[in-house]
């Protein structure tokens, strides 16, 4: 399967949510338009049995479309090329009935630099298709760690990176900059944040996470990412701890191969596993699995994304 079908179909689906998202519509002031907070359990459930089997599938898929509004005539054509199955946003919530996009900036959902009117007006855009299509508002995530991985650019802050905060050894920082992030985030529309980056870096000829961890001490990157989970979940935004069950200890780039972690159980535990219980403790809204074989959990042969 070529690598950009498969980053396509499985990385950006096999995100651990909750069913339902919790906030609503951004307006031009960056607060949302519904009342934020748990969904009622009762309304859920009555929301499930309403659903057919193709609803209930598409609600598990988060998927990425190319252009800057719900029907951009632009990109038409690159979305269908590209495999999208639709050829805008708004005929890909109708005919999947997704649970949700990620926006990205080399895609042209966000513009660089920032337009912040466009990108929120799109976020209004797609909310109100779902909600006119299920009653359901969508996931709309996108990844904004910091440093080298920032999907928002400027005029929005632009922070350093995962190492350099580890560096400081401040959950104070951590967190703070995570509220600024998620507030900015959130003034766009998007209320699902792929960070933090919470793998262990112990490999330093890791190709794919590097600066974008905190630490190779389980200990400081565990306090700085629960750190960062309560800053943009203060701000009613998603975090999403990535990625589990760490892949820290790699060599390869998993989104060009397919890299082994043979860790045994105690090491996973006391190393690559620990940032993720310790941000599940403090009540982290998703988790975001690995494409990496990690044979002390899975004898399968079957990356984290697949397993069981």
């Amino acid at each position: 399967m070529r690598v950009k079908r498969w980053k396509t179909i499985c990385s950006l689906s096999m995100v651990l949510v909750l069913l339902f998202p919790l906030y609503g519509l951004a307006d031009s002031g960056g607060t949302t338009s519904t009342e934020t907070g748990k969904v009622d359990d009762d309304w859920i459930n009555s929301q499930i049995e309403q659903m057919t089997v193709e609803e209930k599938v598409g609600q598990l898929f988060v998927i990425h479309v190319y252009g800057k509004t719900a029907t951009d005539p632009d990109y038409e054509e690159t979305n269908l090329r590209n495999n999208r199955g639709a050829k805008n946003f708004k005929e890909a919530i109708e005919k999947y009935h997704i649970g949700g996009v990620i926006y990205f900036n080399w895609t042209d959902n966000i513009a660089t630099p920032l337009d912040a009117a466009q990108v929120n007006a799109l976020s209004n855009e797609i909310q109100e298709i779902a909600m006119d299509h299920m009653s359901i508002p969508l996931f709309i995530a996108t990844d904004q760690e910091g440093g080298i991985v920032a999907r928002v650019t400027e005029p929005a802050t632009m922070f350093p990176g995962n190492m350099a905060i580890g560096a400081t050894r401040s959950a104070t920082y951590a967190k703070k900059t995570a509220e600024i992030m998620g507030l900015e985030l959130r003034s766009l529309g998007i209320n699902m944040n792929y960070a933090p980056t919470v793998d262990v870096n112990v490999n330093p000829d890791n190709p794919v996470i590097g600066v974008r961890s905190f630490s190779e001490d389980p200990d400081l990157v565990s306090e700085l990412g629960v750190a960062q989970v309560q800053g943009y979940q203060s701000e009613n935004v998603m975090a999403t701890a990535k990625h589990f069950p760490g892949h820290g200890d790699t060599n390869v780039d998993s989104h060009y191969g397919l890299p082994i972690i043979d860790h045994d159980l105690e090491t996973l535990h006391e190393v690559d596993v620990k940032p993720f219980k310790a941000a599940i403790d403090a009540g982290i809204d998703a988790i975001m699995s690995a494409h990496i074989v990690v044979p002390a959990l899975d004898e399968s042969g079957l990356p984290a994304t697949l397993s069981k």
